[in-house]
C-alpha cells in the first residue's frame, strides 16, 4: 500500500461572525502568497488527542492561541474539503461557523495573525485575496 496516497494533513478552521461580519486573517500560505483565511490550524497530537471532538478542540485552541478568543459555546459544522498545498500536502480542511452575539475582543499573536479584519460577505466576494473563503461564506448565507 502506497502510503504517501493515504497521507493527509488535518486543520479545523472556523467562520466566526457577528454583525454580519467574518473574521480573516491576512497570511502569506506557502508559493500563494497573502490569502484571507478563517482563523484555525492543524490537528496537533498531544495537543488535541485527548478530546473526543477533535476537530472543534483544535479550533477552539487555535482560535484562543492566534487571537486570545474563548469560545466556550457549540461550533456548527459548515463543510469539508480536500486540496493540496503549495508544497503539494494533501489537507482535509474541515470548517465551523460560530455566531458571536456581541464583538469579542481580539488580542492577536503578532506571530501567528500578522492582519486581521472584520469584513462583510460583499467585502469578501469582491477581494481577489479571499478564494479560499467566498464560497464558505455563500454556503452560510444560503443556509440562512
Amino acid at each position: 500500500m502506497d502510503e504517501e496516497k493515504y497521507s493527509f494533513i488535518v486543520k479545523g478552521v472556523c467562520a466566526l461572525e457577528c454583525d454580519g461580519k467574518f473574521l480573516v486573517i491576512k497570511r502569506n500560505i506557502g508559493n500563494y502568497g497573502p490569502l484571507l483565511i478563517f482563523p484555525g490550524g492543524k490537528v496537533e497530537i498531544g495537543l488535541d488527542n485527548g478530546d473526543m471532538d477533535i476537530l472543534e478542540s483544535t479550533v477552539r485552541r487555535e482560535i484562543s492561541e492566534e487571537l486570545g478568543i474563548h469560545i466556550d459555546k457549540v461550533l456548527h459544522y459548515l463543510c469539508s474539503n480536500l486540496y493540496r498545498d503549495s508544497f503539494a500536502r494533501a489537507i482535509i480542511d474541515v470548517t465551523f461557523h460560530y455566531c458571536f452575539d456581541k464583538m469579542p475582543t481580539i488580542v492577536a499573536d503578532p506571530q501567528e495573525v500578522p492582519e486581521y479584519f472584520w469584513l462583510s460577505r460583499d467585502e469578501i466576494k469582491s477581494s481577489k485575496l479571499a478564494p479560499m473563503i467566498d464560497w464558505k461564506v455563500a454556503r452560510i448565507h444560503k443556509s440562512k
